[in-house]
């Protein structure tokens, strides 16, 4: 099984803006940020099925890894490594009997309960927030502070991906806590500089021992 070390990428066409999917999934690749989790929350079903379409065709030209956000049936009807699920989706237990042992399992958790119980369900990897503050109101998502991270990473065997709030300012702390990764949208995303943007994140993670 191959996670990523550092930023777990998510393609999301709420924030991609203007930029066409290759162009994302080009700098995503020349960054190095693979295998990425491919998310459109806001859309109609359909419209998130056709951008798994497109991305799908890519990746056979491209030769990339990509994980469906949520949908367990688009995950196993296309060439994706697996599902990220969450609590609105189906169960991991369920996902695992329907994708199997050779695919990968992610899930968001927003406690320590919640994410030991995904994975003694059978998770890969689980994407623990809010961490820190963001922008955008989550009333059902606490956040978590680095204490609980710190917690999490110590308890769980498999990897912890903080998620929430987390920029080139706070990346540090992330990593100092114990975590096998992070995700970040609005960080990659800033000016539409995608690589650009993944790239220092990538150095700033890689740079701490």
């Amino acid at each position: 099984m191959i996670l990523p070390e550092g930023l777990f990428a998510i393609y999301d066409q709420d924030y991609v803006q203007n930029l066409a999917p290759i162009e994302v999934i080009e700098a995503f690749l020349d960054a190095e940020a693979v295998p990425f989790i491919v998310r459109h929350k806001s859309q109609p079903k359909e419209k998130y099925r056709d951008i798994i379409a497109e991305i799908n065709d890519l990746k056979r030209e491209m030769d990339f890894d990509f994980i469906v956000h949520s949908d367990v049936e688009l995950a196993k009807n296309t060439e994706a490594l697996g599902v990220h699920l969450t609590a609105r989706s189906e169960s991991v237990a369920s996902a695992r009997k329907k994708l199997g042992d050779n695919s990968i399992i992610g899930y968001s958790a927003h406690s320590i309960e919640e994410a030991l119980d995904v994975k003694r369900q059978g998770a890969d990897y689980i994407f623990l927030g809010a961490i820190f503050e963001t922008p955008k109101a989550h009333n059902d998502h606490p956040i978590l502070g680095l204490k609980t991270l710190k917690e999490a990473c110590r308890k769980i065997e498999i990897p912890i991906y903080a998620i929430g709030g987390i920029n080139a300012s706070n990346l540090i702390q992330i990593k100092e806590a114990g975590a096998a990764g992070f995700s970040a949208l609005r960080a990659v995303y800033e000016n539409g500089e995608v690589e650009h943007n993944i790239s220092k994140l990538g150095f700033l993670w890689a740079d701490f021992v």
